[in-house]
Formats: C-alpha cells, structure tokens, sequence
C-alpha cells in the first residue's frame, strides 16, 4: 500500500532548500540535493481524500435480530449487526 506524504513538508527539510555548507561541501553532494528537490517538484499530484477515522462502539442492545448486541460508528450513530472495518453509511475506517 503506498504512502502518501506532503510535498510541503518534503521540500521543507534543509537539504531540500539548499541549507548546507556549499563552501566544504562535495560537488556530487550538492548536485544530488538539488536534483532530489527538482524531481520532487516535478511529481504528479495524486488524487486522494484524507482517511475519515471513527471507533466502533460496542452497543449490547439486541438489534437487527441479533440476540447479543451490535456496533454502532461513532462518528455517524449507524449501527452494523457485525464487526467490519469501516462504516458502511459514512465510510469512516475504524481505528481499533
């Protein structure tokens, strides 16, 4: 599964801006640096939402015909007869 990171926070590390000691500092070091920020600034966006989390809650109320309980999402008040990772109404992923 890829990671996605921000290109702020890439370009925002010293290197990436050119805070090194260019007087002692190696040639091919320097080339690299600022290659590496070039190509960094030429990446594609990805088109991605932001995780939406929620926790799923344990509600010992019989519904849906299940004598024993069910979950319900903290974030939309849904209630699932079963254990699923994400909310089926809201589409929030459960973080535990």
């Amino acid at each position: 599964m890829p990671k996605y990171i921000s290109l702020e926070t890439a370009l925002s590390f010293p290197f990436a801006n050119g805070q090194y000691d260019h007087e002692h500092a190696n040639e091919h070091f320097i080339n690299g640096c600022e290659s590496y920020k070039e190509w960094l600034e030429q990446l594609p966006a990805e088109d991605v939402e932001p995780v939406i989390r929620a926790e799923r809650i344990w509600e010992p109320e019989p519904v849906y015909g299940n004598p024993y309980g069910s979950y319900r999402c903290s974030r939309c008040g849904s209630r699932m007869p079963h254990m699923v990772n994400y909310c089926q109404v809201c589409g929030a992923a459960f973080t535990k």
